[in-house]
């Protein structure tokens, strides 16, 4: 999930893999439709941080913008208006090959 609005609030990037975040990335919305008008995101990856060009909504600003991490990517300097709200790293990288062979492995007989 790239962008979700809760009520009153935008929250930006809370289900995105760290893998998407990492060095050489880039995460790209252009004009993506919300409640509060339409917003673009740019997310780039380094070494150490996460860069983000942030256009916000203009129609109706939201009360709360939240930015999500992992803690092992912080944000490279301060978006306006948006807080930063830092998670833990995932343990475990979900991407679809991994979760192929969760449920290979897993699978009860008759899905084998």
């Amino acid at each position: 999930m790239l962008v979700h609005e809760a009520g009153d609030e935008l929250h930006l990037l809370p289900a995105v893999p760290d893998w998407w975040l990492g060095e050489g990335q880039e995460i790209r919305i252009e004009r993506a439709p919300t409640h509060f008008g339409s917003l673009s995101l740019v997310v780039r990856g380094t070494a150490s941080e996460v860069k983000v060009e942030f256009t916000p909504p203009q129609r109706e600003l939201p009360k709360k913008i939240f930015l999500h991490l992992p803690e092992s990517r912080p944000l490279a300097g301060k978006l306006k208006a948006v807080k930063v709200i830092y998670r833990p790293d995932q343990k475990k990288r979900w991407d679809f090959d991994s979760v192929i062979r969760l449920y290979s492995e897993t699978a009860p007989p008759l899905f084998k």
